[in-house]
């Protein structure tokens, strides 16, 4: 899974000039908490980060051992997936476009999913670690999907 590194919060100057969609605004909080084991979500929080020289926004959400994030950035095309054992993978999921893909892991001890998809010249991704509830993670990705502009 991917390993982000977190920069400064935005401030409310960078965050006038903002060019990608906001991953918080666009993600509904009553899909957020059962993602998070929860029946209220957390408070969420908004980053700036570049990845791998792709800048993106990043909204993240913690809950004891359960982190969440959903990430939009710039449209990039992806390569493969790997994994570790007993590893899933589906493409084209339904509601996340032809581009859309959602990989779970069925190994109790590593606990993660990831949905992504692209829409409007925007890649996304809503990920989490710690959640044994790959289903919350995708329905949380398609209406993210259906926000998008």
């Amino acid at each position: 899974m991917p390993e982000f590194a977190f920069s400064a919060t935005p401030t409310s100057a960078s965050a006038a000039v903002r060019t990608l969609p906001d991953p918080c605004a666009l993600t509904p909080a009553k899909l957020t908490a059962p993602a998070l084991g929860m029946k209220v979500a957390t408070k969420n929080r908004l980053s700036e980060e570049t990845v791998d020289k792709i800048a993106q926004d990043r909204c993240a959400w913690v809950h004891a051992s359960i982190s969440l994030f959903v990430s939009v950035t710039r449209y990039q095309a992806s390569g493969g997936s790997g994994g570790v054992p007993g590893m899933a993978f589906e493409r084209r999921p339904a509601g996340l476009s032809s581009q859309g893909r959602f990989v779970y892991d069925r190994n109790p001890k590593c606990l993660s999913s990831d949905a992504s998809f692209a829409k409007a010249g925007y890649s996304v991704i809503a990920y989490s670690h710690g959640s044994d509830s790959p289903s919350s993670v995708l329905a949380l990705a398609r209406a993210v999907y259906s926000a998008m502009p």
